[in-house]
């Protein structure tokens, strides 16, 4: 009862449990509402039926497992995965300093000391956004004091710049993917990498172009914690997505791949066949134009590696999503030469009717014409024949 006097009144925090995903749409609102409505919110977890324990949480729950039992028979947790989150700023290490890695970057140069490596020099625009620049004759200077390397290449030079570092440089380093198809990169970085790295595969599903002039809030970023031994250092860079209050999405690399990559390649595809065509919009254009101008300039803005990436590291399904394109084109085109023909076809019924229908009108009014004549003769006929006999009787 000591020092109650001292809390504030009327201030509460609720625990609220609800059926229903974090990632549908209505609870979504819903959190977002909440947020603008409280001093302070976070969720403590989504947890699908059936469903099992991931990431911090699972590591939580194995630590309290391996605990030795107290005298007093019961398991004691000292800490959880997000006390040493603000045990200060990482050294990240950006490997490919695109448009891409520039994105990433600017944010991550807030709150952390950020340096990177690209193999065309990028030391001016480096310096203008706080970041310090490396060639690759300086790799060893580079990834010496670095507690996570960070890869943003396109995924077709993936492997190259992985097996470009020294073995002996990655070791108790947390590595980081960021590329568009997590599969392939996964593979590469458990095969070729010390097995004393942590490895951290993350997709953060949004650039440059869809996220320009407007924070990061809602955007999916999605993760896969594929070996770690220091929990609170991956738990720290995935805090940088978090706390732009992003939609942060956990499931493996696989699952990612089977739900996103054929959305992926065919909206760069749709975006790639407009890019040479679309038009700008004008002050009437629908908003159904508007959007599809959006995807053609975030694509005409992506590098065709990156496309090229898409195609050759997902052929076969690349390969039947192209031919169904097609064939759907061809279907397209030949629906609309079938209107084409029909309407044609009622058109020119239509004129023979119109021309059947004025020749029955003109046979009928040229009958009711020769009737009419007929009925006037006859009685100028009768007529005469009235006064011819009329003539004879007198």
């Amino acid at each position: 009862e000591g020092g109650s006097e001292d809390v504030p009144r009327f201030r509460y925090c609720f625990y609220v449990d609800f059926l229903a995903g974090e990632l549908e749409q209505r609870a979504q609102n819903a959190l977002h509402h909440l947020r603008e409505q409280s001093d302070f919110c976070r969720i403590l977890g989504s947890y699908p039926q059936k469903s099992r324990l991931v990431g911090p949480v699972k590591a939580a729950v194995d630590r309290i497992r391996q605990a030795p039992i107290t005298e007093s028979g019961a398991d004691t947790v000292t800490s959880l995965p997000s006390d040493d989150r603000d045990a200060g700023p990482l050294k990240i290490g950006i490997v490919g300093y695109g448009r891409f890695g520039q994105f990433l970057g600017r944010t991550m140069e807030r709150s952390h000391t950020v340096s990177c490596l690209d193999k065309v020099d990028k030391s001016e625009i480096a310096r203008k956004n706080g970041v310090k620049f490396f060639s690759p004759l300086d790799v060893r200077t580079f990834a010496n004091d670095l507690d996570v390397i960070l890869f943003a290449v396109p995924i077709i030079e993936f492997e190259e710049a992985v097996q470009f570092f020294p073995t002996d440089l990655l070791r108790h380093k947390l590595i980081v993917e960021v590329c568009s198809l997590k599969s392939h990169a996964k593979q590469v970085l458990l095969r070729d990498l010390p097995p004393d790295c942590d490895v951290l595969c993350c997709h953060p599903m949004f650039g440059p172009n869809c996220s320009f002039g407007r924070a990061w809030e809602g955007l999916p970023a999605v993760y896969e914690r594929v070996r770690l031994s220091d929990i609170g250092r991956a738990d720290r860079f995935l805090d940088i997505f978090g706390s732009e209050r992003c939609r942060m999405v956990e499931m493996t690399s696989e699952q990612h791949d089977e739900a996103t990559t054929d959305a992926e390649f065919v909206t760069h595809l749709i975006g790639r066949l407009l890019g040479q065509r679309a038009r700008p919009a004008t002050p009437v254009a629908s908003e159904g134009y508007r959007s599809l101008l959006e995807i053609v300039d975030m694509c005409s803005s992506d590098s065709f590696d990156l496309f090229y990436g898409m195609f050759a590291h997902n052929r076969a399904n690349a390969g039947r999503l192209l031919t169904g394109m097609r064939n759907s084109l061809a279907e397209l085109e030949s629906r609309l030469a079938a209107k084409e023909a029909y309407l044609d076809a009622r058109a020119e019924m239509k004129r023979g009717d119109r021309r059947a229908l004025l020749a029955e009108c003109k046979a009928l009014l040229r009958e009711v014409a020769e009737s009419g004549n007929d009925g006037s003769g006859r009685a100028e006929g009768d007529k005469g024949d009235e006064g011819a006999a009329t003539a004879a009787a007198e």
